[in-house]
């Protein structure tokens, strides 16, 4: 059975209803991030017919790592904090995310857990969309599916990147050499 919007985020959270009815304000806001800037008017219509917002209060676990993915966030406002627990179980605050941002988005690409749990650090207003809806997009509206496609392989590349950098900063405090495939003596 395919789960609906409002099966996916805890019963503290509100539905507002279709997206359609925020589409002024969601393309103003895309418009001004990095990762959905290229969608036109046009293009947020369609992708709003395709999700449901909610609004959540503070504290609010919208998603939780170890959790099944099905769905990605649009934060349209309000903040919220990724974190992560390591093997002792302690939670370690990754990055605070501000309207425009996505959260989840990986989900559309791979079906494996969450990777990391996301509270909300102050009320939010979100845009949800499943998975199910972005395989519909990218089966009926192919020009709205690439952008969306190219956006989320964006976000992860950029993630990659932020990975790599950050391990190669700590190899030389760790003694490891810069490649697996080159001795660490060369």
């Amino acid at each position: 059975m395919k789960a609906t919007p409002p099966d996916l985020l805890p019963p503290q959270c509100e539905c507002l209803g279709s997206a359609l009815a925020f589409a002024d304000d969601i393309h103003q806001i895309l418009s001004r991030t990095t990762l959905l800037e290229a969608l036109d008017e046009a293009d947020t219509q369609l992708l709003c017919a395709h999700m449901t917002c909610f609004s959540a209060p503070r504290g609010c676990v919208l998603m939780r790592e170890g959790d099944d993915s099905s769905f990605m966030l649009i934060l349209m406002t309000g903040r919220v904090e990724l974190q992560i627990k390591d093997e002792a179980g302690q939670i370690h605050r990754m990055v605070s995310l501000g309207p425009g941002r996505t959260i989840g988005e990986m989900s559309m690409i791979d079906q494996t857990p969450r990777s990391k749990t996301c509270v909300a650090l102050e009320p939010v207003d979100v845009a949800v969309l499943t998975r199910q809806a972005f395989r519909d997009i990218l089966l009926t509206t192919p020009r709205l599916g690439n952008k969306l496609l190219l956006a989320v392989m964006h976000s992860l590349a950029e993630r990659l990147h932020r990975a790599q950098d950050e391990l190669a900063h700590k190899r030389p405090a760790l003694g490891l050499p810069w490649s697996a495939t080159r001795p660490a003596d060369l």
